[in-house]
């Protein structure tokens, strides 16, 4: 049964009392991710989250690299809220479900997000710009996913592992996936298929019942096993290399262009010029709230000491003042946000310089906090790498353009 169809989307759009309806939905979700991370970043849950952590971590094939990147941590943090059996008994979005009070909107959202589990889907349909049709290979459901920055950057056939969460009629990825090229399916699937056989004998409960307590108990594991064969995987000769490539492979191809891009000198003589001048200095920006400008303070002093230039301080401010202008957020933890705008900056711009790890050191707040925060903002602005209303550097794909302008067409829309 296919739970929202393409044409039904694209009805939807065409009313406007259900799109209204469905921007308070996207809001309603909006609030509730940053309420739900900020109830995952508690000191109660320390010990449960550095568990979980290593648990996760270590199935992961050592062959991967550094598995403490940011886009693994980010994986990990959201497979602790929805997956993770506390010594409780619950999972953390259980928890946050049961010791919270929510509005009509939040508390329908939280009835689908805490039944969500982890699944391979195939990609079916791409509009791009727009949305994708995919098939739960598991559940056998077809969803219509609004993303467009993902819908650009996949073909049909394509298999992702990822988390869909239902906000009012629309359906979203929770966080960022993993995707594989449609040749993977198989392999995959008899691997899931074979472990699911063993799971279930020793649980001996309903097939159909067992489906969902399965992909919670075993969601590390088969995010491991992604890992593992896109690792080991190479490309057939058959497959046609003109097409758009997976977000996994644009993403090595992005990432291998951005450290071949060199820094130059006067780059670095204007990096140093500045940073006694801008340490603490704000440029003349009106605040909704008095924390938002004080977070603007701290961000300015610390990018300044940083060695950012002038530009890129404003193009930072410039960047917390439209979330802000935006959602209005309450603050719980005014470092937080600031270390989350330190690291938006330097997400944005590939510079490398301050990590997550660095970061949740420097400011004394969770690198888990960090993430979930920097994923809001990147929500509610669409932010793109080398984004040109904050960014102040070049982007590399510029010598791209002559020699591949579908690939750097892509790639220019690539949202963080």
């Amino acid at each position: 049964m296919k739970k929202n169809s393409a044409k039904t989307q694209q009805n939807q759009g065409s009313s406007k009392i259900i799109y209204l309806d469905q921007i308070r939905w996207r809001k309603a979700g909006q609030l509730l991710r940053r309420k739900l991370g900020e109830f995952a970043d508690r000191t109660a849950f320390f010990d449960e989250a550095a568990k979980a952590q290593e648990i996760y971590l270590d199935s992961i094939a050592s062959g991967y690299g550094d598995r403490e990147d940011d886009f693994t941590m980010e994986r990990c943090f959201e497979w602790f809220i929805f997956d993770y059996v506390m010594s409780g008994g619950r999972t953390l979005i259980e928890d946050f479900k049961e010791n919270q009070i929510f509005s009509e909107m939040e508390q329908q959202l939280l009835a689908n997000w805490s039944a969500a589990r982890i699944s391979v889907y195939e990609v079916i349909h791409v509009f791009p710009g727009k949305c994708m049709v995919i098939k739960d290979l598991m559940h056998r459901n077809e969803f219509t996913v609004q993303d467009p920055s993902v819908a650009d950057l996949v073909e049909v056939g394509t298999v992702l592992l990822m988390r869909v969460l239902k906000v009012g009629d629309e359906y979203e990825f929770s966080t960022s996936g993993l995707a594989l090229p449609g040749f993977c399916k198989l392999p995959l699937m008899k691997k899931i298929q074979d472990d699911f056989t063993r799971y279930h004998r020793r649980k001996g409960i309903p097939h159909r019942e067992v489906w969902q307590q399965y992909l919670r108990d075993r969601a590390h594991k088969i995010n491991g096993w992604v890992m593992e064969i896109g690792i080991n995987a190479s490309m057939p000769r058959s497959v046609d290399t003109g097409k758009t490539p997976s977000r996994a492979i644009i993403r090595n191809i992005w990432d291998k262009r951005i450290k071949d891009q060199p820094t130059t000198a006067v780059d670095q003589k204007i990096t140093n010029a500045f940073p006694e001048d801008l340490a603490g200095r704000v440029p003349d920006f009106e605040w909704l709230q008095p924390a938002h400008g004080r977070v603007a303070g701290t961000v300015s002093e610390y990018l300044g000491k940083a060695g950012y230039d002038r530009k890129q301080v404003e193009g930072a401010i410039r960047l917390w003042q439209d979330y802000c202008r935006l959602i209005n957020p309450k603050l719980r933890k005014e470092s937080v946000w600031a270390a989350t705008v330190v690291y938006a900056v330097d997400r944005m711009e590939f510079s490398g310089i301050i990590s997550q790890q660095e970061l949740a050191r420097s400011f004394g707040v969770s690198a888990s906090t960090i993430s979930g925060n920097f994923r809001a903002i990147c929500d509610a602005l669409g932010l793109m790498a080398y984004d040109r209303r904050y960014s102040t550097r070049k982007s590399p794909l510029e010598g791209l353009v002559e020699s591949n302008p579908f690939l750097a067409s892509i790639l220019e829309n690539f949202r963080l």
